[in-house]
């Protein structure tokens, strides 16, 4: 081999590592999407540094399946919202859909679901006999919900009934609601189905409690995509991807986790 073969040989590796090395590189910022978090327990908080949750970890589960990378930074939810809007962040994670978000965004299949139950101190779930939330104004109940949180539209009718509503005890967090059934105060509380476990495990209580099999509501939530900053492509992956986590159990193994 001549010395100006020699070169034409380095030459061309050296042009298709570079081809290789950019191409890799496209590739990966094609799947780096950026994600915003708030405080939210059980689906997204920071144990000591690390950021975890039920949230969190599925959404990590989904995005490892789609070979798919993800930042974080910690925003308020209504400047999500809004960076969402604009493009400066590429998605959220525990959103509901609606007319005025689709404007904006693009969402992915349902990943989960928010179900709130009715929780009730353990061994007392044959006490009450309940089809449905009305059913306590018969019943010798004592209900107890959070301030301004939504329930599902059964409670939020009943609550103008006047009979219902001094069944209610309201209180300023799921955390004192808690408290009070522990306490004996309330006979029930309504919570999200994750949250509820969460925090009895975290009050030395999760023996102390079950969940009554009244059904109170459930409705569908979604990763949410800025249409100005993902494409349709990468959503399509992440759906995809979703579907394999569910067919190979690793989805079902961390809801599991969190209702222990």
């Amino acid at each position: 081999m001549t010395q100006k073969q020699a070169h034409r040989r380095l030459a061309a590796k050296l042009i298709g590592f570079a081809l290789a090395t950019l191409l890799s590189t496209q590739s990966q910022a094609a799947c780096s999407l950026s994600s915003s978090w708030e405080p939210w327990e059980p689906y997204q908080y920071q144990d000591k540094e690390t950021l975890t949750g039920l949230d969190v970890e599925l959404v990590q589960a989904i995005f490892k399946q789609a070979d798919c990378k993800i930042s974080y930074k910690k925003r308020p939810w209504a400047r999500a919202l809004k960076e969402i809007e604009s493009g400066a962040t590429d998605f959220v994670s525990g959103a509901s859909l609606n007319e005025e978000r689709q404007q904006y965004a693009n969402f992915s299949t349902p990943y989960r679901d928010e179900t709130m139950v009715l929780m009730v101190r353990k061994g007392e779930v044959g006490k009450y006999s309940l089809e449905k939330l009305s059913d306590i104004v018969k019943a010798d109940f004592k209900l107890g919900i959070v301030r301004d949180f939504f329930y599902g539209d059964e409670h939020q009718k009943s609550m103008e009934d006047e009979a219902y509503s001094k069944k209610v005890s309201i209180v300023n967090s799921d955390t004192a609601n808690l408290k009070k059934l522990l306490a004996g105060r309330v006979d029930g509380i309504l919570i999200d189905r994750y949250t509820g476990p969460f925090l009895a495990k975290q009050e030395g209580a999760g023996n102390k409690i079950e969940l009554h099999p009244l059904k109170v509501s459930s409705s569908d939530i979604f990763l949410m995509f800025s249409k100005k900053s993902v494409p349709s492509e990468t959503i399509e992956k992440v759906n995809t991807a979703l579907e394999a986590i569910k067919q190979n159990g690793t989805y079902q193994a961390i809801l599991n986790r969190y209702l222990e």
